[in-house]
């Protein structure tokens, strides 16, 4: 195995690793199922503003600006900048 491929590997599985650790300890303040969706409800108003945005430019990234690349072109793309 050659040493790039090594190296991603590498940092591939601490990328995952420091996921897990997060996601473990994240999952200790979950109590019920509330708390999951919810939060508890003790989001401030810009982690609710922030998320929801986020929400939305991630469907808009995924789907709508790959098929808009798919049917126009590289071209297309000069969306991401605005």
């Amino acid at each position: 195995m050659d040493l790039d491929l090594t190296m991603k590997l590498l940092a591939v599985s601490i990328y995952a690793a420091i996921l897990l650790i997060i996601g473990f300890f994240a999952s200790k303040r979950v109590k019920s199922i509330r708390d999951f969706f919810a939060s508890g409800k003790n989001l401030g108003f810009f982690n609710v503003a922030f998320s929801a945005r986020a929400t939305g430019e991630r469907a808009w990234l995924l789907l709508g600006l790959t098929g808009m690349g798919y049917a126009v072109g590289v071209q297309a793309f000069w969306v991401v900048l605005g």
